[in-house]
């Protein structure tokens, strides 16, 4: 993004997958029970989803060139197929059941909060930032009297270029190939590595400040500077958008959120 604003707005709305432990269970203990034989039987099941992330960067489409919008054309926007990412401000939002999907942290404004293990169950008033995949989870697991948008910024969603696609698939398949084979450990570690780096390069900071060491174990920090972002995008090499990693969380989320709620 070469738009300040965009790049912190994307930032803000940066979150990871979904992992929480709701108020019904927590700090519950399930013991195991025994069958009519006298063997134990777990009582927590799980599921994985293998290597999830590099399957979204194949599989979905993602924003490239963000355009600044209308606050009253955002639902025309995302009813049009387009990424959206806005500031939006709910009243008086409750959860409709016991499944909870904001983050109290994320946000940058709560009036009369209730909370659910670190996720809001209900506030008076509350100001986030979110992408249009949040916004339809939230309308599905939320009430609340209005909404209001305010920055709101939307792109057109494509494939990830080829180069990046055949890079995970060839990691991929050079990890699954060589997993459990007896002398390929380290090979094995090496590639999967790579293969769950490409999303962490997607969202490393631009704009990550400045460490000067002083000298005799002093060191101070400095903000980065603006030109940081323009120097960034300028730079032949850089190849990744930092967009990308947001929306591979953001469909993560998504995704694990609707089996949820099957």
């Amino acid at each position: 993004p070469r738009d300040l604003k965009l790049y912190h707005l994307l930032q803000r709305a940066f979150a990871g997958g979904y992992t929480h432990a709701s108020y019904i269970f927590c700090k519950w203990l399930f013991k195991p029970l025994k069958d009519s034989e006298g063997n134990y039987k777990g009582r927590v099941k799980s599921r994985d989803k293998t290597s999830f992330y590099p399957a979204l960067m194949v599989k979905e489409k993602y924003p490239r060139k963000f355009m600044k919008i209308k606050k009253e054309k955002v639902m025309q926007f995302i009813q049009l197929g387009y990424a959206v990412i806005m500031d939006v401000c709910f009243k008086n939002i409750r959860a409709k059941g016991s499944l909870t999907t904001i983050s109290e942290h994320k946000c940058a404004m709560i009036k009369k909060g209730v909370f659910d293990n670190g996720r809001v169950y209900s506030a008076d008033l509350l100001v986030t930032s979110i992408t249009e995949l949040d916004l339809d989870t939230i309308s599905k697991v939320y009430d609340f009297d209005s909404i209001s948008i305010g920055s709101a910024y939307a792109s057109k969603k494509r494939y990830l270029p080829k180069v990046i696609v055949e890079t995970v698939l060839d990691l991929y398949e050079g990890k699954t190939t060589l997993k459990d084979v007896e002398g390929k450990e380290q090979e094995y570690q090496r590639l999967k590595a790579l293969l769950n780096s490409l999303f962490g390069m997607c969202v490393t900071d631009i704009m990550q400040a400045i460490i000067i060491f002083l000298g005799s174990g002093e060191w101070t920090k400095e903000e980065a500077p603006d030109s940081a972002l323009l120097e960034y995008i300028k730079n032949p090499k850089s190849i990744l958008l930092y967009q990308t990693g947001v929306y591979v969380t953001a469909y993560c989320r998504h995704e694990l959120l609707e089996h949820n709620m099957e």
